[in-house]
């Protein structure tokens, strides 16, 4: 019982710092240029997830999410990645827009999945996926 109360925990937490590079990012890229907020958080995201941003956002599909279960514990932290990847697309996409749609196409990619293996959806996992297709498309 300790055991799982343990990991539980440590879910949590990793979630939790998920959230706060999140915010720091949003914070951070009103203060910054954007290329710096992006490498900050690219690098907070290595040293304090052992998340490799060019590794989520790079490999193939069918590989990505082997990489992201040996990380990632839970169901909510690949939705709070998504949205990451859907908050930082949309924030660099002004300056850079391939970058934008490398980042948006992985964040539409991952809440399918997501959606696959929980076999559930949501009305705002649809609303982001509505528009990630629609900045898609329009970009397109």
């Amino acid at each position: 019982m300790e055991h799982r109360d343990i990991i539980a925990d440590q879910i949590e937490q990793m979630g939790k710092v998920l959230a706060y590079i999140l915010h720091d990012f949003l914070r951070l890229s009103g203060d910054v240029p954007v290329t710096q907020a992006m490498e900050e958080t690219d690098h907070r995201l290595q040293n304090e997830l052992d998340l490799d941003p060019e590794k989520v956002i790079g490999l193939p599909e069918e590989q990505l999410m082997s990489y992201l279960s040996s990380r990632l514990k839970a169901d909510s932290q690949l939705e709070q990645l998504a949205d990451f990847l859907l908050q930082t697309g949309m924030t660099v996409a002004p300056h850079d827009q391939n970058e934008a749609m490398r980042r948006l196409q992985r964040a539409l990619e991952i809440y399918h999945t997501l959606e696959l293996q929980t076999r559930t959806t949501s009305l705002d996992i649809l609303a982001k996926k509505k528009k990630i297709s629609e900045w898609l498309s329009e970009s397109a």
